[in-house]
């Protein structure tokens, strides 16, 4: 049994903490009863949002008094989090309850929220004014990286992959921090920073090179929310937007093979909001393709002595490519060629690989293929005077049973695998 009291007290600068907050009722536990009780003054204009109430056992009241509302919802019998890989993110599975603070109005004290999504931008749009951007610290690496560049594509590519490459990673959302980047220049001496930093840093480079390049929030596949609802808690990710020959290019950092006008596909689909001075401009990271993630795999085998030997060939495409140079960059230096073998043989003891020859692995541009030799053992099997080939050794969806599973399973990415093998 649990209950939750929530008020928001006298101080309409709680807006802040309210934003952030959402509400799940189920957790780790199963639930017996859960009672949320929203206590909201008449000076505070707020909504309570609910998602995925649907099949749950909940139910509302409210109660007017002459100087607040009281909502209160409570949830009986519900199960715990389904504790399974692979799954949507909570917001599409589970009920909860999202607050949004429109405005308020206490004595002589008055002021507009967070009512639309062009609210929203003006506060993000406040936290950009506060940083102290250097761009004259960049300009001897943006020299260097356009100067030999044919065009201007080359130029922007010539960025972009190298802030890929040289800059790091790192999660640093402490307080303000988790919504104000951090200046383009402390992010390339530093030679990391989070997405903010990373987007504000392409952006800045670009701009240094004569590109309309601008800041733009998103939130990733992970949340199921749009700008409809304006909240921070539509948002999770920071991402720079180039307006290039009549085209918007979005740009991620934080995609550390992804191709220039390539996207990841935790943002495909997804709604952006591009700075745009004093307004904003909402857009639609575009839908890829399974045809543009294509992975082929080749055999020709031939029989020899209870034996199968030959040749193979794997490639990648889109995302299938950059999925395998993210592994294949993450094997430690001194046991590449031993991680790489093991992959390839799908950590089966029966299947030995050799001559592993490999085009660019650090090309994001073409297609990637790796050509081996390889030798498979236990796979043949011969009785009387007829010979049995077990010609699926890959069992690729070996592992794919769903039977008994509750959420729904997600890709990584939108899959086109083709295998063909020839005896």
């Amino acid at each position: 049994n649990s209950s939750v009291v929530l008020s928001a007290g006298m101080n309409p600068r709680l807006y802040g903490y309210f934003e952030q907050f959402t509400d799940f009722f189920p957790d780790k536990d199963g639930i017996l009863k859960k009672k949320i009780v929203f206590s909201v003054p008449k000076w505070l204009d707020i909504e309570l949002k609910e998602f995925n109430f649907n099949g749950f056992d909940i139910k509302k009241t409210v109660t007017d008094s002459d100087s607040e509302t009281i909502y209160t919802f409570t949830l009986d019998n519900a199960p715990a989090y389904f504790k399974e890989k692979d799954s949507p993110g909570r917001t599409y599975l589970y009920p909860h309850i999202m607050i949004l603070t429109k405005s308020y109005a206490k004595g002589s004290k008055a002021g507009t929220l967070f009512k639309t999504h062009e609210d929203l931008y003006k506060w993000y749009a406040s936290l950009v004014k506060l940083m102290h951007n250097e761009p004259e610290k960049l300009r001897e690496k943006v020299t260097e990286l356009t100067a030999k560049a044919k065009t201007d594509e080359e130029k922007i590519k010539n960025i972009y992959y190298w802030v890929q490459d040289n800059i790091r990673y790192i999660a640093f959302e402490d307080g303000i921090a988790g919504f104000k980047p951090d200046e383009a220049q402390n992010v390339f001496e530093k030679r990391y920073g989070d997405c903010k930093g990373m987007a504000n840093l392409i952006k800045q480079m670009l701009v240094l090179a004569g590109f309309d390049a601008r800041l733009t929030w998103i939130g990733t596949k992970h949340i199921a929310y749009d700008y409809k609802t304006p909240s921070l808690a539509v948002d999770n990710h920071m991402i720079c937007t180039l307006f290039y020959k009549g085209k918007r290019y979005f740009l991620d950092g934080t995609e550390k093979f992804c191709a220039f006008g390539e996207y990841a596909e935790r943002i495909q689909n997804k709604e952006v909001m591009i700075e745009d001075g004093e307004k904003c401009i909402l857009d639609k990271v575009p839908q890829g393709s399974a045809a543009a993630n294509k992975e082929v795999f080749t055999a020709n085998l031939s029989l020899e002595q209870e034996q199968l030997k030959g040749t193979c060939q794997r490639s990648f495409l889109g995302e299938s490519r950059e999925y395998f140079q993210n592994i294949y960059n993450h094997f430690e230096s001194n046991k590449k060629k031993e991680m790489l073998d093991g992959y390839l043989a799908h950590q089966n003891k029966s299947i030995k690989v050799d001559q592993v020859k490999m085009s660019d692995i650090n090309n994001r541009e073409q297609k990637l293929t790796i050509d081996y030799t390889i030798d498979i053992a236990n796979k043949v099997s011969s009785f009387d005077n007829e010979i049995y080939v077990d010609l699926d050794f890959m069992n690729e969806y070996k592992e794919f049973q769903l039977k008994d599973r509750k959420t729904d399973y997600e890709f990584d990415y939108k899959t086109l695998y083709e295998s063909v093998i020839t005896l």
